[in-house]
């Protein structure tokens, strides 16, 4: 935005230079950029536009849209073309606007390649659309990026592979028109590390929708290291694989207090692990029970702690059910038994959604071990021996509690809102909460070689 420097010219002059010796071509996008400007020594119509759409149709196959900062009151459109659109500067001084009219960027008919997002705050579609909207991709990437604000869901998809981290989408917030804050029709996704806002604190309604009723492709999602307000409901019935369907480490928070944290209708295998869950209806097995392996979660202060529908209930091991109003007579006959407890886990601020867990924690090496979930929220190798047994377990919950690095939380996942508040012992400083030490957020699943992904 405003005049270019010198330096500016410079430095995109060598960006030009480099990527066209990769072969690898770029544009520039700036709402300063004109047919009489300098444009920073760029060529006008050519590798310098003023509008997002305009530089998406320009550029090759396999390009890099580079956008400066500033708000651009776009719909913008990708048909078949796999393309990186990249903000210079961040999410917060790049805004894509929908002027409430479609989707902000919508996305289709792309066979192969990816459509990769990165780092923009997109809000204000139009009615009944998601601020990111796809149908028919092989992939979309989206990371870095604030949704907010939109007539629909925060992102929206139709028969896409979807990547989605470090982000913080919101869904649709006035009742009766509320609208997911994503929503995965026939689609598979990996989502980490993002913060997720259901629409209606006030109804049912969901944070993650997944609907797979066609059941004719493979599909799978694994959602792992997100905090998230409101409720994951999913149908799924197309096979996969017992490593593909995940969800682990998740802190799952009712928005209304009676939906449930999981809404799950499963014809094949699952894995629940590791998640945090509280207040309304815990997890609800509509179907699936029987496929699905539950270990390692606190399932805490809920209407019903885990319901099933099922006849039957797979593997349950090592979860801490406790001080929720009822749980379905399949599970507390399991209470007691296979490692499973119900005892308070003693969070460290339930108030402040601090669900930390400290020494004196019935939760601490109280976990079943899983070689293929072995980090926990925060990155850190699962295992840590604090009780001195000579067979190390894992904890239950999110966090593995290590005496050694307790108060240092650096890896918080990026888009969380939520500020902790905690005592620091006297003598030790407070956490550093800044991006230094957010390292990327890899999956925290690692799906064996011969997954078919």
């Amino acid at each position: 935005m405003g005049s270019i420097s010198v330096k500016e010219t410079l430095l995109v002059l060598v960006f030009s230079a480099v990527a066209v010796a990769n072969g690898d071509p770029s544009v520039w996008v700036d709402d300063n950029y004109c047919a009489t400007c300098n444009n920073g020594g760029l060529v006008w119509k050519e590798t310098a536009f003023d509008t997002i759409s305009e530089a998406i149709m320009a550029i090759d196959e396999g390009g890099v849209v580079n956008v400066h900062p500033g708000s651009y009151a776009e719909n913008i459109f990708i048909d078949g073309k796999r393309l990186k659109l990249a903000s210079l500067e961040g999410r917060e001084a790049t805004i894509i606007d929908g002027n409430d009219f479609t989707s902000p960027i919508r996305i289709e008919n792309l066979e192969s390649g990816a459509v990769e997002i990165e780092g923009f705050t997109i809000t204000n579609s139009g009615e009944n659309w998601a601020g990111i909207q796809t149908r028919e991709v092989s992939s979309l990437i989206v990371k870095n990026c604030l949704i907010i604000d939109n007539k629909g869901e925060g992102i929206k998809t139709w028969m896409t592979s979807v990547e989605i981290k470090d982000c913080e989408i919101y869904g649709r917030p006035e009742f009766p028109y509320t609208a997911s804050a994503i929503k995965l029709d026939e689609s598979a996704a990996d989502i980490t590390g993002c913060m997720l806002q259901a629409g209606d604190q006030n109804g049912n309604i969901d944070a993650i929708e997944i609907s797979d009723w066609r059941g004719d492709d493979p599909e799978r999602f694994y959602i792992d290291s997100n905090r998230i307000f409101g409720r994951i409901a999913g149908t799924i019935n197309s096979p996969s694989g017992p490593e593909e369907n995940v969800i682990s480490n998740n802190i799952i928070i009712s928005v209304n207090g009676f939906s449930s944290g999981m809404n799950l209708n499963i014809g094949d295998f699952a894995y629940i692990l590791n998640n945090v869950i509280v207040g309304g209806g815990g997890i609800f097995l509509q179907r699936g029970g029987e496929n699905t392996y539950i270990a390692n979660n606190i399932i805490a202060e809920c209407n019903k702690g885990v319901e099933v529908w099922s006849d039957s209930l797979g593997v349950f091991v090592n979860n801490n059910i406790w001080n929720n109003k009822g749980n379905s007579q399949i599970v507390v006959d399991r209470i007691g038994l296979d490692g499973n407890i119900s005892e308070d886990p003693k969070f460290k601020d339930r108030e402040a959604l601090d669900f930390r867990i400290d020494l004196t924690s019935p939760c601490v090496d109280a976990g079943h071990t899983i070689e293929e979930a072995h980090l926990d929220a925060f990155g850190k190798t699962r295992g840590v021996n604090v009780s001195g047994s000579p067979t190390v377990s894992y904890d239950i919950g999110i966090y593995e509690f290590d005496p050694l690095s307790h108060f240092n939380i650096c890896g918080e996942p990026k888009g969380v809102n939520v500020q902790f508040s905690v005592s620091w012992p006297a003598g030790t400083s407070s956490p550093d909460f800044s991006d230094t030490c957010r390292s990327s957020r890899s999956p925290r699943w690692e799906r064996p070689s011969t997954s078919a992904r």
